[in-house]
């Protein structure tokens, strides 16, 4: 039985229309479903951190943490505060990971996340299926049309308006999908992703 637990926070764009970044030819590659508000994801090179596209801002190296997430998100919050000016920009989120037994983050610390537990006041935005790495096998991974169509028929219904499911069951269906048919990419995992404000 899989258990869901905090493994870090970010800060990601919320100022970049869907248009812009995605046209046609680039769904037809990648998305599941179409009708979307913009995909969010895990994934930075799908859904950008501040740190990628603000200009002259950089993280205090000591305080990253892994794949670009911070351990403490009081650290984050006060370093953006101070950082940026419209802090309507951008959205700063929990990211969760399923763990079972054996797998990469099986002897991570605990410890060092701050807070250490979801807030019953975060919203859930959806399930990412990615890599370790954080490539979404779900935005990021394109596929022959064939198989494009039969995954949009299988699991478009069930992707939400940021091309994330909202069901973890499904979340795991796909991700035995994407294990099964690339195994060079992956493994790939559940990631919950929570918006804090």
């Amino acid at each position: 039985m899989s258990e869901e637990h905090l493994i870090g926070f970010a800060a990601r764009e919320m100022w970049r229309e869907m248009k812009d970044f995605w046209p046609i030819e680039k769904k037809e590659i990648f998305l599941l479903k179409y009708d979307i508000v913009k995909p969010l994801s895990t994934d930075v090179a799908i859904w950008p951190s501040v740190f990628q596209l603000v200009p002259n801002l950089k993280p205090p190296p000591h305080i990253e943490w892994r794949q670009g997430l911070w351990a403490d998100l009081y650290n984050l919050t006060d370093y953006l505060i101070s950082a940026i000016d419209n802090h309507d920009s951008y959205w700063t989120i929990a990211i969760t990971h399923y763990f079972d037994f054996g797998d990469p983050y099986t002897g991570y610390d605990r410890d060092s996340i701050r807070p250490s537990d979801k807030n019953e006041d975060w919203k859930f935005l959806g399930y990412d299926v990615s890599e370790i790495t954080f490539l979404s096998g779900l935005t990021n991974f394109g596929t022959s049309p064939q198989e494009k169509k039969l995954e949009m028929v299988e699991f478009g219904e069930h992707l939400n308006q940021y091309h994330l499911f909202t069901d973890y069951k499904v979340a795991m269906q796909y991700k035995n999908s994407v294990d099964k048919k690339d195994p060079g990419h992956g493994p790939f995992y559940v990631y919950g992703l929570y918006l804090i404000s």
